[in-house]
């Protein structure tokens, strides 16, 4: 009887909370989204520290299990591996990146000032002095648009200053959380234990485990992707003979990340680049991005993808479209470790009713 009045109390303060929280959102939403923004704002450096945690947790544990380290000496090594190789990439890459990226907004001005001038040896009869004004705005606005680039730039250098102290904060965390990684487990597990039952507890962090091993070898195989697919496409770019090789492979690099529509925004710099002062060797460039994209899509992307969530290509093409169609962006980045956790839990619930049924087959998808 105690039991039950104690349950019941429960749920009533339950809905009550629940009721003054909505009835709080509705009245006064823009209150809500102010402390919402303030308290995200607080809680930036540990979303920083859980996502550089969460993307090195792996290979640390890798190094901790392979030469059977210490914790605290594999996260000390990767660390100051990540160190050297972010020390290389700056001295080495980040000043030709710079470099070449300057000169491209500053070229691109001076081309669209020098197109309408070129234009005048050609004859457009009738039409000219309406194609003359289109392309006079157009490059006018060609022009307008680099100079903003370049004040964008700084001014994104200069917000990325406002933020490096986050950042380094959440390095520091990042290092907490994986040195503490056995304690802050344990506190999850003991917390999810109070409120979902022992039984359904272990199919649930079953199901969790899943989960964290989708999602962190998706992030890796993106990443290793990315990093193929962009330095390929800085090797080819180099030996034709492009200019701004290092700023373009770098794009198609970065934009390699989007599963589908990225590597098509990727070219586009590339390819407009190149046009400007050789409309020939664009041309050659364009059919270079369509192979190189080709092999990244039939070769590269699923191999790496499939290796590392364990689905297949026609599973990897089939999750994209779906994600695309529904989620647009946000689904298209999502779709393929969305897609192997569907898979899992399709998996899961075939296995479960051949249990019921005592079938032996063994399912694979």
């Amino acid at each position: 009887m105690l039991k039950e009045k104690r349950k019941f109390i429960e749920y009533v303060v339950v809905v009550c909370i629940a009721a003054f929280l909505t009835v709080w959102l509705i009245m006064d939403r823009s209150g809500v989204m102010s402390i919402f923004s303030k308290l995200l704002n607080v809680l930036t450096p540990f979303f920083i520290g859980f996502a550089i945690a969460y993307i090195l947790n792996q290979p640390i544990s890798k190094l901790e299990k392979r030469f059977k380290i210490k914790r605290m000496y594999a996260i000390l090594i990767t660390y100051l591996a990540l160190l050297v190789i972010l020390t290389l990439f700056s001295v080495s890459l980040v000043p030709k990146i710079y470099d070449n990226g300057s000169k491209l907004i500053s070229d691109i001005s001076k081309w669209g000032e020098q197109i309408p001038a070129q234009l005048q040896a050609y004859d457009f009869g009738a039409y000219g002095s309406i194609i003359y004004d289109n392309l006079s705005k157009g490059a006018e606005l060609l022009s307008k648009f680099s100079n903003l680039l370049l004040t964008n730039i700084i001014d994104g250098l200069v917000g990325f200053a406002l933020v490096f102290f986050n950042i380094i904060l959440g390095i520091i965390i990042s290092i907490y959380m994986l040195a503490d990684k056995d304690s802050l487990k344990k506190s999850l597990t003991q917390l999810i234990h109070a409120f979902i039952p022992k039984k359904k507890a272990s199919s649930f962090f079953n199901f969790l485990g899943d989960v964290n091993n989708v999602f962190s070898h998706f992030l890796t195989g993106l990443i290793v992707e990315a990093f193929i697919i962009g330095l390929l496409a800085f090797i080819g770019l180099s030996i034709m003979g492009v200019k701004y090789a290092v700023v373009l492979g770098f794009i198609i690099c970065l934009t390699n990340v989007i599963p589908y529509f990225g590597p098509f925004i990727g070219a586009v710099p590339a390819i407009l680049t190149t046009f400007m002062y050789d409309p020939i060797k664009a041309l050659w460039v364009a059919v270079f991005i369509v192979i190189l994209q080709q092999i990244d899509g039939s070769i590269v992307g699923p191999k790496v993808m499939g290796n590392y969530i364990g689905l297949k290509p026609i599973w990897i093409i089939l999750s994209i479209s779906i994600g695309g169609g529904f989620g647009g962006l946000l689904g298209i980045l999502l779709a393929i470790p969305l897609g192997a956790i569907a898979k899992i839990l399709i998996v899961k619930f075939i296995e479960k009713r051949e249990a019921q049924q005592k079938l032996p087959q063994k399912v694979e998808i």
